[in-house]
């Protein structure tokens, strides 16, 4: 008597399938494979995706909600800080320490802005700086002074949460940093127009773009990434360990300093917060041929074959979740109100990077009214989905208004009551997608591609927030702009709008 196995398949997303196979025959069962993490590939990191449209000046806000280094202030007349090259006596490259400046600069804003809603007729100026970096790198003896006494202390504050590498030398080091803040008063101010312009915010927190514009061309980054990732692979054992039996894929962000050593690494994608501090430390601390400027390596990691990427929540953001009905950020609670209802200008305060976390079933204009709750600056957007974290869509334009015309060649997605649109400025794009077919969609981010190789489009690919979608809708659009080779998404604004 014959007998039979039933071997039981599962699909994602699918039904189960049986398949019936005849024992008895012999043949060995094919080994176990075994699971191990792959390094995919290292490159030069991209720039975080910048929607290069023009801005619709802001209306300037009341104040805000929360706390935090957030902005107070938003409008065409903003407050900005200039950083230049600070005076450095020790075994530091002056370059560098202004870098890590830069990436404080919000909260030097924020000492001047705060001050401004307490006194609005204070006008920038210089707050001459200095500090000294000890052996650790931690800022000892801070100091500022300049432009208001309020303003100097909270500088001073700020600048002993800074951290730097340690000297080379082991001994102390001296800097000297002006910092620099534009602002005239509303009262004596002209109207100028407003461009587009990169957020105060940089990132501390991952996201899977530099931290920094990227100082090095492709050509001449090759040679660098070439050496980190002979590195990186020579610790997929200590990778595999930190990835302790999970799937997914994880990226991360090793930014190499002028000298050659990995001034810090960001870890992130697989959404579990613990997994990626471990990669990150795992791939930190090493040294290559130093690089004629600094320079950010993206190095993708995956288990158990390619994954979407994922955002952890508890990994150090300020995070907004948005549900059908409400936005929220810790104890602040809003509505979210109907659609067509003017944008709002309050604003919560924040330090961190910003992550929204939206409900697959919340609404677009949702998702608009929270871009606009949050400060400009690093701002990722996810949605919830089952069986893990949220999933990464792109980042979000936050707190700008985006002019629906433009002349410049800018790729625009819209999704609208079930369908996939795409549009180029100058371009005719007729054909549209249901976003419950991937491989129409596809063909029409093919003729995307087509139109964009015959005449060069803009780096950065727009999904608009102006159509009839929910949340989840969103995830057949990235997904197939990242299919069609655009890494690069800024979601938020206009789209394709008639």
């Amino acid at each position: 008597m014959k007998r039979a196995l039933l071997v039981l398949l599962a699909a994602c997303g699918g039904e189960e399938k049986a398949r019936v196979e005849p024992a008895g025959s012999g043949s060995a069962a094919p080994p176990k494979e075994t699971i191990t993490a792959q390094l995919a590939g290292c490159s030069a990191a991209l720039a975080a995706p910048t929607d290069p449209r023009d801005r619709i000046a802001a209306i300037g806000t009341i104040g805000t909600i929360g706390t935090g280094y957030g902005s107070p202030i938003r409008s065409s007349n903003a407050p900005r800080v200039v950083l230049s090259t600070p005076s450095v006596d020790g075994d530091l490259d002056a370059a560098l320490v202004r870098r890590i400046l830069r990436r404080h600069a919000a909260k030097f804003l924020y000492c001047f802005e705060k001050q401004v809603a307490v006194n609005p007729k204070l006008a920038g100026g210089v707050v001459e700086a200095g500090f000294a970096i000890q052996s650790s790198g931690a800022v000892a003896s801070p100091r500022a002074d300049g432009i208001d006494l309020e303003v100097s202390r909270c500088i001073v504050n700020a600048l002993g949460t800074v951290r730097f590498p340690p000297p080379r030398d082991g001994n102390q080091v001296q800097v000297t940093a002006p910092i620099r803040i534009e602002y005239q008063p509303s009262s004596t101010a002209p109207v100028p127009s407003v461009p587009s312009r990169r957020p105060v915010r940089t990132p501390r927190e991952w996201t899977p773009f530099a931290g920094e514009p990227p100082l090095l061309a492709d050509a001449d980054a090759a040679p660098f990434v070439e050496l980190v990732t002979g590195v990186v692979r020579e610790r997929l054992a200590s990778v595999e360990h930190c990835f302790d039996g999970a799937r997914g894929a994880v990226r991360a962000m090793i930014a190499i300093d002028p000298s050659g050593r990995v001034e810090s690494t960001r870890a992130g994608g697989i959404g579990d917060s613990a997994i990626e501090r471990c990669i990150a430390t795992a791939v930190s601390n090493f040294t290559v041929t130093p690089p004629p400027r600094a320079i950010e390596v993206a190095c993708d990691f995956t288990r158990g074959g390619a994954a979407p990427l994922r955002v952890s929540p508890d990994a150090g953001y300020t995070v907004v979740e948005l549900t059908g009905r409400e936005m929220r950020n810790r104890t602040n609670v809003r509505d979210i109100p109907p659609r067509g209802t003017p944008l709002s200008v309050t604003l919560i305060g924040t330090l961190p990077s910003v992550l929204i976390v939206a409900e697959p079933d919340a609404p677009g204009h949702g998702l608009e009214h929270a871009l606009w709750w949050v400060p400009a600056g690093t701002t990722l957007v996810a949605v919830k989905a089952s069986g893990g974290a949220p999933v990464f869509l792109g980042m979000g334009d936050s707190r700008a208004q985006r002019s629906a015309t433009t002349d410049k060649r800018v790729v625009q997605l819209r999704t609208d009551n079930g369908r996939l649109r795409a549009c180029i400025p100058g371009e005719v794009l007729a054909r549209s997608a249901p976003l419950l077919e991937p491989r129409t969609m596809d063909a029409v981010l093919a003729e995307v591609v087509a139109a964009c190789q015959r005449t060069a489009c803009e780096p950065t690919v727009v999904v608009g927030t102006s159509g009839e979608f929910i949340a989840k809708d969103l995830v057949a659009t990235t997904s197939a702009a990242r299919r069609a080779g655009f890494q690069s998404i800024s979601i938020g604004g206009p789209a394709c709008d008639p």
